[in-house]
């Protein structure tokens, strides 16, 4: 087993959970949990996980890089409104609403840590700012 890569046995308040450590090829450490033990978990699942993950290092897997709101909003203004057709007037009044009251205040904001906070996209209405 590489250096650094290991399974970790985890006792947290709802019970234990299992994790996994280990590098990917660019070198970053990745800590992944995998899940509890009341859901099926076992040291050996969990072995197999961790040896599943460093196989595909091996292959030049990478930590997936965090995506951000502004990757989003241009995924969906790129995918999703060209998938199916809108009348032109639908689709200017969602890019406005992007450009004009979600973007500025949540361009540059991690997309995990914005589902932590769902209320911070609630405050946003039609005409009204942040």
């Amino acid at each position: 087993m590489p250096s650094g890569a290991a399974v970790i046995r985890y006792d947290g308040v709802r019970g234990v959970v299992w994790r996994i450590k280990y590098r990917d090829s660019d070198g970053r450490q990745v800590k992944q949990t995998l899940g509890r033990e009341a859901d099926g978990w076992t040291r050996q699942k969990a072995e197999r996980a961790l040896g599943a993950k460093l196989d595909a290092v091996e292959r030049g897997m990478r930590k997936p890089r965090n995506r951000t709101f502004a990757d989003l909003s241009d995924e969906f203004i790129e995918v999703t409104l060209a998938a199916k057709p809108r009348k032109k007037s639908t689709v200017s009044e969602y890019k406005a609403m992007l450009r004009n009251h979600l973007r500025p205040g949540f361009d540059d904001e991690d997309l995990a840590s914005l589902s932590r906070r769902p209320e911070a996209l609630r405050t946003v209405r039609r005409g009204e700012d942040r």
